[in-house]
């Protein structure tokens, strides 16, 4: 008797796994290239961020002309499994939430971004949707007016 009670609980449970919705991608592949920007008397960007040329030329970026690449690594994340990219200042945690591929268009990446300064503190924590391969850039202005920037590009 106690069997055929079982059998329909087995049932349901089998069920609600197979219903269990999957991500289409598990992880993403991911640059974070960290900057430094200053104020100079000759406008200075490396070829290295020439895929981020035009988001350094817009506001708020368009406040220094002169960048560097202090680090650069390519790491990959997993859907809910933080990854800390290696800084030469700083730190910094990325977790991919959720993949949003779309009919016709790149898939849309949920990620939760946070940074710590050069001192230590918190100064960026925040979700972020992006387009697979698009530049995410954040970071602070430092005391002496100078920028230390992270530019972060994730793609399926």
């Amino acid at each position: 008797m106690k069997t055929k009670r079982a059998l329909p609980a087995l049932a349901i449970a089998a069920f609600a796994f197979i219903a269990w919705p999957a991500h289409a991608q598990s992880t993403a592949q991911c640059t974070a290239i960290e900057l430094g920007a200053t104020h100079a008397s000759s406008p200075s960007i490396p070829s290295e961020l020439k895929a981020l040329d035009k988001k350094l030329k817009k506001a708020p970026l368009s406040s220094w002309n002169s960048f560097k690449v202090m680090s650069s690594s390519d790491f990959t994340i997993e859907v809910n499994k933080p990854s800390s990219p290696k800084l030469a200042a700083g730190a910094t945690t990325i977790i991919l939430r959720d993949v949003n591929a779309r009919e016709g268009k790149r898939p849309r990446l949920s990620l939760s971004i946070t940074m710590d300064g050069q001192s230590g503190k918190r100064i960026f924590d925040s979700k972020v949707n992006t387009d697979s391969g698009d530049f995410i850039v954040y970071g602070e202005t430092l005391a002496n007016d100078d920028g230390h920037f992270v530019a972060l590009s994730c793609k399926l």
